[in-house]
C-alpha cells in the first residue's frame, strides 16, 4: 500500500488491526499532529437490527461464494447455500457470517433461522458464533436436529488446535426441525452464557466460562446449507481502539492509553515502508495511560503503528 506524503513535522500515524498473532489483516490510518488528541470510550450501549432486505448489511460472509440474499424464492435472506471446507488444525464451524468489526460485551443476540438440510440427514445443524476473537479462539451453540453425537446439540468453546463442551444439561432437548426457529443468546462478561430456542424464557443449554467475555458475534453452520433472518443484538460495544499521542509536556514521551488490559504491540518507522519493532504494552486495569520514551531520530518524522487483537470498531469511513 502506498501512503501520501506527510510533510509535518513530527506528525504520526497510529494503525490498529485484528488479530491476535499481530499480523496486518486490516488497518484504518489515524493521522494526528502534535496538538491533537484521540481518545474514545471504552464502552458504549447500542441495539443493531438487520432484516437482510438489502443484502447482508452489517455482517460479512466468511466465502462470498457460500452465500446469497435470494434462495429458492425466498428473498431479503441470508442464504448459505453451500457448506463450507474443513480447515484444519481443529473442526469447527465450516461457514459463517460475522458482524465485523465490533466487539460486543454484556449482550442479548437474537436471530431466525432455518436449517436447509433433510430430515434424513442426522445431526443436521444451524450455528450461532459469540466471544469471538479469531478464526480459532471463539464460542459457538450447535443447535442440531440430534443429540446422540459428542458435539451435536452443545456449547462449544474453540481455543486455538483444541475444542470443548461447556454447556449443562449434557444432553439438551432437540428442537431443530423443518421450520424457522427463533434463536437467542445471552452472554455477560462474568462469564454467564445462555442459550434458547423457541422457548426465549427458559434456556436450552447454559454454560459459564470467562475465557472470551467479549468477543464479534455472528451465525452459520457446521457443516450444512441454511437460511437466517431478523439479526438483533443489544448490549455494550468494546472500543479496542487506542488513543496515542506525544506527552503535552515533554515530546520525547508517547501517552498511550486505551481498553483495560488490552494488549498491543507497536512499531516505529521513518518511511512508512520500513518497520521495527517498538515495545508491546498492556493498558493497566485501572486504565491509566502509559508513557513511552519515543525513539528520536535528527531530522526525521517518527510513524507509528499499534496492533490490537480484536476487531476494531470504525471511527471514519
Amino acid at each position: 500500500m502506498i501512503f501520501p506524503p506527510i510533510n509535518c513535522l513530527n506528525e504520526f500515524i497510529l494503525m490498529i488491526v485484528k488479530d491476535s498473532s499481530y499480523r496486518l489483516m486490516r488497518f484504518i490510518p489515524i493521522l494526528c499532529l502534535l496538538s491533537s488528541t484521540f481518545q474514545t470510550a471504552e464502552c458504549i450501549a447500542k441495539l443493531l437490527e438487520e432484516d437482510f432486505s438489502e443484502g447482508f448489511g452489517i455482517f460479512s460472509p466468511l466465502t462470498d461464494s457460500s452465500w446469497t440474499n435470494e434462495d429458492e424464492g425466498q428473498v431479503g435472506i441470508a442464504a448459505l447455500i453451500t457448506e463450507g471446507i474443513d480447515r484444519p488444525p481443529v473442526r469447527r464451524p465450516r461457514e459463517f457470517m460475522l458482524l465485523e468489526k465490533m466487539v460486543w460485551k454484556d449482550y442479548d443476540y437474537s436471530i431466525k433461522a432455518q436449517t436447509r438440510e433433510s430430515s434424513s440427514i442426522q445431526g443436521r445443524d444451524i450455528v450461532i458464533i459469540f466471544g469471538y476473537e479469531d478464526y480459532s479462539h471463539f464460542y459457538y451453540a450447535h443447535i442440531s436436529s440430534d443429540n446422540i453425537g459428542s458435539y451435536h446439540n452443545v456449547i462449544v468453546k474453540v481455543t486455538g488446535e483444541t475444542r470443548s463442551l461447556i454447556n449443562v444439561p449434557d444432553f439438551p432437548e432437540t428442537r431443530l426441525t423443518d421450520d424457522w426457529h427463533d434463536i437467542r443468546v445471552t452472554h455477560l462478561s462474568n462469564g454467564e452464557i445462555s442459550i434458547y430456542v423457541d422457548d426465549m424464557d427458559v434456556p436450552l443449554m447454559q454454560a459459564f466460562d470467562t475465557t472470551y467475555s467479549t468477543g464479534a458475534i455472528g451465525f452459520g453452520s457446521f457443516d450444512d446449507t441454511a437460511w437466517f433472518d431478523d439479526a438483533r443484538i443489544e448490549g455494550e460495544l468494546v472500543n479496542t481502539q487506542l488513543a496515542i499521542y506525544p506527552d503535552k509536556g515533554d515530546n520525547s514521551f508517547l501517552q498511550i492509553s486505551g481498553s483495560q488490559e488490552e494488549t498491543v504491540m507497536i512499531e516505529s518507522s521513518t518511511d512508512l515502508l520500513n518497520w521495527s519493532f517498538f515495545q508491546a504494552i498492556t493498558i493497566p486495569k485501572s486504565g491509566e495511560p502509559l508513557f513511552l520514551i519515543r525513539n528520536k531520530t535528527e531530522q526525521k518524522e517518527i510513524f507509528y503503528r499499534a496492533y490490537s487483537k480484536y476487531p476494531l470498531i470504525p471511527l471514519f469511513d
